[in-house]
């Protein structure tokens, strides 16, 4: 091959290469406009964070099949050897015509030797004259252009990462949830925070607690959409990034998800339960029975005083809804399962010695990992029984009778914290012993009564 072939055939691919590289950079920037042009798309219609990838990938493919199409474009119109020999003598006028023709001597048949051989000759005399670069190969200005281009390009593209469709991306691909969601009893504090898909007592008010963890250009805004019902706004509590919207007097189950203008959860469902629920509480105290005094009842739950050692009797009936329940109290001596007296119904006995403090509590045994109910606590304060004081108050000393004195008059005084119900006057004489009863209607806690000793 002859030697101007070779510079010739270089010289192409130098062109080539330097449009390659325009068409790269045209490629390169375009995806950077792409970008940008998303992000103001985001600015006006807010792009989904799950779709965030699928932009950005198609951005690639476009600014791909942009470059694909200009580089087939440049090499359909690549410039074949004759052109550049034109473009070279262009550039080079001492060569006149003779690049050309020595071109078309290579590629056909058609001119004598002698013709070939003056054009050769004429050519490798003025071959060491020529500026190939004269031609079609890019010049400085080209260059210059083709790195501007680039760093635009690379410019506007530093400056996508930071904006809303790059960062949406970035956290789908990180796998951190963007809303975390929580529910809870309304009003309750923290530590009771339960998972988007939770039971709780019908009749409850449930809050329910989004956590906003990437916010769509800086807005703080959340919304609640139900199933088979409508949108709502959720409220901003006082945690930053948490707002809370409220189920009030949960009835049955619901399905929701929480969204914001860039970010969707998936449907959950809060499940309403019917709780064991008490009909009624009934306690029965039996005082001990020398005190002679009438029972007491009492209804629920609160503070009673009751006397020491008085048999404690309680009875509870609950509702038929749920099947299977247990009752148990959580006292102060410990806790105690009441017995079944019936399929609702529940008994417990026992004697009171100290006070005593208790809760109801109520569970369902077909659901044992849903919390029990508690209800009030009672306390059964006892009130002591005191020994009673008995006084002679007359005589007030020894006496020394004769045999045949009249009957004495002797004077007692008692007192007793629950009252002088029995009285009784023992008399030991000469050896014999003997009890009188005394009279003490009414009964009274303090009592003053005489006797007859004869």
């Amino acid at each position: 091959m002859p030697d101007f072939i070779q510079k010739l055939k270089t010289e192409s691919r130098l062109y080539f290469l330097g449009r390659s590289l325009f068409c790269a950079v045209l490629g390169f920037s375009g995806w950077a406009l792409l970008l940008a042009l998303l992000d103001l798309y985001d600015v006006f219609s807010p792009i989904r964070e799950d779709d965030a990838l699928t932009w950005l990938i198609s951005a690639v493919l476009v600014s791909a099949l942009f470059f694909v199409a200009l580089i087939l474009r440049e090499w359909r119109k690549r410039p074949s050897l004759k052109e550049v020999a034109e473009k070279v003598e262009a550039g080079n006028p001492h060569l006149k015509d003779a690049l050309n023709t020595a071109v078309e001597i290579h590629q056909t048949d058609k001119f004598s030797d002698f013709m070939q051989k003056r054009v050769l000759s004429v050519l490798e005399q003025k071959g060491s004259f020529i500026r190939w670069d004269l031609g079609i190969r890019p010049g400085q200005i080209f260059w210059k252009y083709l790195l501007f281009g680039f760093l635009f390009g690379l410019l506007l593209s530093i400056w996508n990462l930071d904006r809303s469709p790059i960062k949406k991306a970035k956290a789908v691909l990180s796998g951190a949830p963007g809303i975390i969601l929580h529910t809870a009893p309304t009003g309750s504090d923290g530590s009771l925070f339960l998972g988007p898909d939770s039971e709780f007592r019908k009749g409850l008010d449930v809050s329910l607690f989004a956590e906003v963890t990437r916010l769509h250009r800086g807005e703080k805004k959340a919304w609640v959409e139900i199933a088979g019902s409508s949108t709502f706004e959720m409220v901003p509590t006082t945690v930053p990034a948490r707002q809370e919207f409220i189920f009030p007097a949960l009835q049955g189950s619901v399905r929701y998800r929480v969204f914001t203008s860039s970010i969707e959860t998936t449907w959950h469902q809060i499940t309403a339960y019917d709780p064991p629920r008490l009909e009624f509480a009934h306690w029965i105290i039996q005082p001990p029975a020398y005190l002679k005094m009438p029972e007491i009842k009492h209804q629920g739950f609160g503070y009673l005083e009751v006397p020491e050692g008085s048999l404690v009797s309680v009875d509870v009936r609950v509702f038929g809804n749920p099947q299977n329940i247990d009752a148990i109290i959580q006292a102060s001596d410990g806790n105690h399962s009441l017995d079944n007296v019936g399929r609702l119904t529940f008994n417990r006995k026992f004697t009171l010695d100290n006070e005593w403090r208790g809760k109801l509590v109520l569970r369902d045994m077909d659901e044992p990992d849903r919390p029990a109910v508690l209800h009030d606590p009672i306390v059964l304060s006892p009130l002591p029984d005191e020994p009673p004081m008995v006084e002679i108050s007359s005589p007030a000393k020894d006496l020394e009778l004769p045999f045949d004195a009249e009957p004495l008059l002797i004077d007692l005084f008692a007192v007793d914290d629950h009252g002088i119900s029995d009285l009784r006057l023992h008399i030991s004489h000469d050896g014999i012993k003997k009890e009188d009863l005394l009279f003490v209607d009414p009964v009274e806690k303090e009592k003053s009564v005489t006797g007859i000793l004869d």
